[in-house]
């Protein structure tokens, strides 16, 4: 009688790129040259950032282990969290794509940004976020839902960009502002607009 045996294999390495490590762990790996194939229960830390998927290439650019392709995942850092249906991510400038249902959330000091979008391009270095959607972008801050056909967001100036066919409500502040482009100060609300139509509702 044949017996089969499962085994799990634990993979634990580390990537050098300009000083830094790259952990990497696995349940599977195959790996050549220039390519190194991970599956089942994937985790890729780098400093704060992590990265966990059940499927990922890692690949050689100009002798750097730094291409990243990614099937369904999440990414952590350490002022936002994120997931998409497929990643593309720079592990030496932690620049990368997220495309597909993407989900985030932006953490700000006392209240966060959650995010609905098509796609979304993250700067982890800088803190750097812009995303877009085909249909609209959804972007929920406390009582304020805000929609655009694309956004911008720096960390540092805490500003929201809102790109196409903008608008911005709050129900409880009884407020619609609806126009081409505006932007949003995620530390005091204000709004700023272009071509604005606006309307507040007061109580008879």
């Amino acid at each position: 009688m044949n017996k089969y045996f499962i085994i799990t294999i634990v993979i634990l390495f580390s990537l050098i790129s300009y000083s830094e490590l790259i952990n990497v762990k696995a349940g599977d790996f195959i790996g050549g040259d220039d390519y190194n194939v991970l599956k089942n229960n994937v985790v890729i830390k780098k400093g704060e950032l992590i990265i966990e998927t059940q499927m990922a290439t890692i690949t050689l650019v100009n002798d750097e282990w730094r291409k990243l392709v990614s099937s369904e995942m999440s990414i952590y850092s350490d002022t936002y969290e994120a997931s998409s249906n497929k990643t593309e991510f720079d592990l030496q400038t932690e620049k990368g794509t997220l495309v597909g249902s993407v989900i985030a959330n932006i953490f700000l000091n006392d209240s966060e940004l959650k995010i609905r979008a098509d796609s979304l391009d993250i700067d982890n270095k800088e803190k750097n976020y812009s995303g877009s959607s085909e249909d609209i972008t959804r972007i929920f801050k406390d009582d304020y839902v805000i929609k655009a056909k694309k956004f911008e967001y720096k960390e540092s100036e805490n500003i929201l960009y809102l790109i196409g066919e903008v608008s911005i409500i709050n129900e409880k502040k009884k407020i619609e502002l609806i126009s081409d482009n505006a932007t949003f100060n995620t530390e005091t609300d204000e709004m700023k607009a272009e071509k604005v139509d606006l309307t507040l509702e007061i109580e008879d």
